[in-house]
Order: C-alpha cells, then structure tokens, then sequence
C-alpha cells in the first residue's frame, strides 16, 4: 500500500508517454489513427488513450490515477471471482497480483496488458460459482463481448475464447450430459456473436473515417516483419525462429518457479469438489487460462515484462487455492503441501518491488531519462509557436515524452522512426523511407528532436543505423538549437 500511495509521484514515462502523445493527437488534434499517423497498435488502444486525454488530461499524476485504476478493475473481480473459494484465496489473488504489478510499474504502466486483463478478469469473475446472475446464453455472450474487447487491443488476447468458450459448454445446466449439437449452437453462437461485436464496431470507425485502407496496409505488410523482431530489438531468422519463440515460452518470463503454487492450487481444489462440479470446473478453467497466457507473448515474440501480465494474472489466481478451505482430514497432507509451496515460493520469489525499496532509502525510481524530457520540453514550449509542428526521430527516448508536455503537434505520419531501420531490404520498408523523406519536405517542420542514445535501436541481419537522404535533408535545412546528453534539437533555417 505504501508503494502505491507514494507511485503517484512517478514520473510517466516509456510506452506510456508514447501512446499518450498519440491519444492526444487524436484528441486535440484531430488526427485518425493509421490514416494520419503510423502505428503497429490497434486503434482501440489510440482512441482509449485519446478518450483519457480527453477526460483528465496527460499529467503524470492523472495517468498514474488512471494506471491505478485500471488495476483496481482487475483487482476487484479477481477477488470477487475467487470468494466461492474462501475469503483467503480471494484476498491472496489480488494482493499477489497487486504487489507483482507495482513492482514493474514504473516503466510499464499503462500498457495495453493492463486494460486487456480488466476485461479478461470481469469474464473470470462472470464464470465464477460465486456468480449467479445471468443464464447461459447471457454468459455467453457477456464473456465473448469481454474477450472481444480486449482483442480490440491485441488480437492474440482472443486465445482465451477456447477455454472460456469449452467451459461454457461443460456449464452444469447441461446436467452433465455431452453437449449436444443444439447445445452446442446455443452457446457458441451467442459467444461468437459477442466475441465479434467490439472488431466489428472497429472495422467501422476505420471505414468511416478512411482509415482502412491504410490499417489494412500496415497489418499486412508491416505487422509480418515487426514480428520478426526479438525482444531485444534483433530481428530473427525464420529458421531460428521456432527455437526462439520456444525460449521464450520456456523462460516464462522469470516466473516459472510460481508454477508449484499455481499447479498445487487448482489440485487442491479438484481434490475437495468434483471435477464436474462448478468449483472444480472453474479451478480447471484457472488453469486452461494459465496455458493459454503462458504462450500469449509468443504471439508477439518478444517476451517484454508486461506481455508477462496475463500469465502473473492468472499465477496469482491459481496460486491462491492453496488456501481453499479445508479438504477434510483425509487430504490434509495435501492442503499442507500446497500451503507449504506457495509459502516457500512468496518467501524466494516474491520479493518488496524495487520502487519500494527505493523510496524507502529516500530516492525515486530510476529515471534516466526525466533531465532529457525537462530539458526537450522547456525548449519546445519557449520556441515554438501554434502553427509549428515537430518531428521525433525516436522511439521510446524520450522525443515522445516531451512533445505530449509540450503538446506539440506532429509534423509527419510518423510518431516513431524504428520503422526505418530494420528489414531495410524489404521494399515495404524502402517505401516507408520514401513516403517519410516526402512528407518532411512538404511539411518541413520547424523542430526535430534526434535522439540518439538510451534509444532502442534494432539490430542484427538486414538492421542499419545509417540514413543518408534523412541526413542530407537535415544537414541542408536545419541547424542545432539545443545538444544534450545524447540528443539534440534541430530547428529550421531555410
């Protein structure tokens, strides 16, 4: 709780600052998501940042509210969803969950996971046997709708439509028959019917306002070799691909020792109630979304901290039926067992997060990057006037960061500049180069913000640093109106 309270002083920062700056194109700018800019995001996540921005603004203390009641939303219908369970376990979960969350919070916070997983927990909590309030045609399409709204922020969320939909259909109203045919339509049907209803309501705000096209450009074309990208920025050989993704699934983001509790849990639980009975359906459906979350990030590849979310979620879940209420004398052994593993596990792994330990010697969390935005920002908002525009040569540096302080409205379709380095051999790529060298020459912005260090380059086969037309162009048109500790600010000349 300390932690929490005292994280509203952190300072916004990384991939948060970076799709703030976006919402708040489409916001106060009017900018429509891939038409006017470039992005490898689904405009769901552009129009909920644009709709925060609209709402309580870009401060770091309204997001660091905003990230802590994102949690709270996930916080709340776990521990509702595992109260049919004990009080225990449904205080354990979201207390698991919490204290694993703040512990990375500074520099991913507000990511894209974090919004997923309310809605994935709210499902959760809707198939909970603590919930009785809807029949199995309304459950069905509530928890299609909730899985389709958090594939609206990433497609590779709808990998939980299996285990929720196979649950469904094991629902005890069926008397524990085989699912018929008719059974089956009425189940699936609702669920996919729900399951399609956000996607859809997003393929018409992207027809309506243009945006399609281009949408269905980038997703084609730039999605296939965004993916090729491993998580340290190096892109992968196909060959090498495989293996790769299987090291990272196997990693498991560092929290494989939290499989003991998490496995021992469920047992538990399927030891005291029947597998067909809705406790033991739904501690097996605990673990199927286990599974399900722990190849998650594969689906992007590049296994980062908070695509690890999900899989914690569903950890801390499981992980607290090893305190289930009592099993009965002749499984007490048992209850002892997983009470002593998940003990043992909190005790090894579970350590106090590090923004935690930091503010208790006094210091804030790390943050090598808060001089370069101060600096980059006081620049920005003394020199430039309300018809300029800026151009970040960035990715998650801090150009971003600075210009959404500044509100600095941007000069060309591209936010970032990674784009433009790797897989340079693909003709997509070349293309992008072209269409950025013509939109800065036809907008000609009066600022850009190079970043050069602490920047995430790409490396590896068919990756350069090099851009010569760009540099030409700057070296002909702009002069340095402010160096710093690795960046410099260009501003036009002529």
């Amino acid at each position: 709780m300390l932690t929490v309270i005292l994280s509203v002083r952190w300072r916004v920062m990384h991939d948060a600052s970076l799709l703030a700056y976006m919402g708040m194109l489409v916001e106060r700018f009017g900018f429509v998501p891939h038409r006017d800019f470039f992005d490898v995001n689904m405009p769901a996540s552009h129009l909920l940042f644009a709709a925060i921005e609209r709402l309580v603004g870009h401060s770091d203390v309204a997001l660091r509210i905003v990230d802590l009641a994102v949690l709270a939303l996930i916080l709340c219908p776990l521990g509702f969803a595992l109260r049919a369970f004990g009080a225990r376990p449904a205080l354990t979960a979201p207390v698991l969950y919490g204290v694993a969350y703040i512990g990375i919070a500074p520099f991913h916070l507000l990511q894209r996971e974090s919004f997923m997983l309310v809605p994935i927990a709210w499902a959760v909590a809707l198939l909970s046997p603590s919930t009785r309030v809807a029949g199995p045609i309304a459950r069905a399409i509530g928890c299609g709708a909730l899985v389709g709204a958090a594939a609206c922020l990433k497609p590779a969320m709808a990998v939980d439509a299996l285990p929720i939909v196979v649950f469904l259909l094991l629902d005890p109203g069926h008397d524990g028959a085989q699912p018929s045919f008719a059974t089956t339509s009425r189940i699936v049907g609702p669920f996919l019917l729900g399951l399609a209803l956000l996607p859809a309501l997003t393929v018409l705000y992207l027809v309506a306002t243009g945006a399609w096209g281009p949408f269905l450009d980038m997703a084609t074309h730039y999605w296939p070799l965004f993916a090729r990208l491993g998580g340290l920025h190096e892109t992968i050989a196909d060959r090498d691909r495989i293996p790769y993704l299987w090291s990272g699934v196997r990693a498991m983001g560092g929290h494989g020792i939290w499989l003991i509790p998490a496995v021992a849990g469920p047992a538990l639980a399927l030891a005291r109630w029947s597998p067909r009975s809705a406790h033991g359906r739904f501690a097996a459906l605990l673990l199927a979304l286990l599974v399900t979350h722990g190849v998650y990030p594969a689906f992007s590849g590049q296994f980062w901290p908070y695509h690890w979310l999900p899989f914690v979620f569903s950890l801390s879940a499981a992980s607290s039926l090893c305190w289930v209420r009592d099993a009965g004398g002749e499984r007490r052994w048992l209850r002892l067992a997983a009470a002593g593993a998940f003990v043992a596990m909190v005790l090894f792994h579970l350590r106090s997060p590090a923004p935690l330990q930091r503010f208790l010697a006094g210091a804030p969390p790390d943050d090598p990057d808060g001089p370069r935005v101060a600096e980059i920002t006081a620049f920005l908002e003394s020199h430039l006037r309300a018809s300029d525009t800026v151009q970040p040569l960035d990715w998650t540096g801090g150009a971003a960061d600075a210009m959404l302080r500044a509100q600095a409205r941007l000069a060309t379709p591209f936010v970032c500049d990674f784009h433009f380095y790797h897989h340079i051999s693909s003709p997509y790529i070349q293309a992008l180069r072209k269409r950025f060298l013509e939109a800065l020459n036809d907008r000609r912005p009066a600022v850009v913000i190079r970043i050069v260090t602490r920047k995430p380059w790409v490396q590896g086969l068919d990756t350069t640093r090099e851009f010569a037309e760009l540099d030409r162009f700057l070296a002909a048109h702009y002069s340095t109106g402010l160096a710093g500790d690795g960046y410099e600010v260009l501003v036009w000349t002529r």
